[in-house]
């Protein structure tokens, strides 16, 4: 494959440029290298040094990585959140928020160390596959299991999308 040519499995890489999909074997210690066309699509994705990034676990299941400074706010408002808390309830929020955010730091050559909070919620294991994703300047992950339950959903709606826009059904 020559550089910054797009690999032929993927044919929808050049309709859709900013977007990258692909599934990722972990490394031991948790780690993972991102693929170097998904990297090209992300403008942050190419430190010059460690890159600290906040990973949060989304209602749906996956796992959003942006840049910690970036989402500043929503450290500050865990903070004021924990604060403003009963005291009763305040070990519970603590840990809720411990389990659902995570800082993990990108290296220059890609590589990305989940936290082990992360490794367990993504089922990750040494020589596991863990999805990948890249859309709008935003990391996405998921586990096996997440994303079989989201490609079944969304498979439906590519269906419906592709139909219409063909005007006949798909065969």
């Amino acid at each position: 494959m020559q550089p910054g040519r797009t690999p032929g499995w993927n044919v929808v890489a050049d309709l859709e440029p900013t977007a990258w999909l692909e599934a990722v074997q972990l490394a031991s210690g948790h780690r993972l290298l991102l693929p170097a066309m998904l990297r090209k699509r992300v403008s942050w994705c190419a430190p010059k040094g460690s890159l600290p990034l906040l990973a949060t676990i989304d209602a749906d299941g996956g796992v959003t990585a942006l840049p910690l400074a970036e989402r500043q706010d929503e450290v500050t408002a865990i903070r004021t959140a924990l604060e403003a808390s009963d005291p009763e309830e305040r070990a519970g929020l603590a840990f809720a928020a411990m389990a659902t955010y995570s800082q993990v730091s990108l290296q220059p050559d890609g590589r990305l160390r989940l936290s082990p909070p992360l490794a367990l919620h993504l089922c990750a294991v040494p020589d596991g596959w863990v999805w990948v994703g890249a859309h709008g300047d935003v990391i996405r992950l998921w586990s096996e299991h997440v994303w079989k339950g989201l490609l079944s959903t969304s498979s439906v709606s590519l269906r419906e999308a592709v139909t219409a826009s063909r005007g006949a059904a798909i065969p």
